[in-house]
């Protein structure tokens, strides 16, 4: 399969690359479609429970409980 990037996506992967996070432009496309998969397969109520336990955390940062 070939997949044409625009510029953008493109130097977003490079620069994914050169960070040294990732090894090569496969793993970085590779990666970004797994957490989309992983993202498409959440159900409402997993979506839900995600929120609810953000809205904790910013509720917390915003009563500065939390540790540095």
């Amino acid at each position: 399969m070939n997949v044409t990037l625009t510029p953008e996506v493109r130097k977003f992967v490079e620069q994914k690359v050169m960070s040294g996070r990732y090894r090569s432009p496969d793993e970085v496309v590779n990666g970004l479609l797994a957490l989309i998969q992983h993202q498409e397969g959440l159900s409402p109520e997993d979506l839900e429970e995600l929120r609810a336990e953000v809205e904790v955390g910013i509720d917390d940062a915003n009563h500065h409980r939390f540790v540095e």
